[in-house]
């Protein structure tokens, strides 16, 4: 069985994003306003997302292992943040 690695990339790319824009909020455009901080975080990941359909990594066949384990990795990686 196979699957595509949409969903664990976009589970990925939520993850990885949310943790940068947590640890490192002095290197976007605007943190005291929140409407233009969401929005950014927002476009960010749409372009992220999108940039990954355009080089194909999204189409990328995987077994459905692999991909579950992707999805666990980031889950637990979550998790790991938030405990510390």
């Amino acid at each position: 069985m196979t699957m595509k690695l949409r969903i664990p990339i976009l589970f990925v790319l939520l993850s990885v994003t949310t943790a940068f824009y947590e640890s490192i909020p002095s290197l976007f455009f605007s943190t005291e306003n929140y409407f233009l901080y969401s929005l950014q975080f927002i476009l960010t990941i749409i372009l992220l997302f999108y940039s990954f359909e355009k080089i194909k990594v999204n189409e990328k066949d995987v077994h459905i292992a692999i991909g579950l384990l992707i999805i666990a990795v980031t889950a637990m990686f979550e998790l790991y943040r938030y405990i510390i």
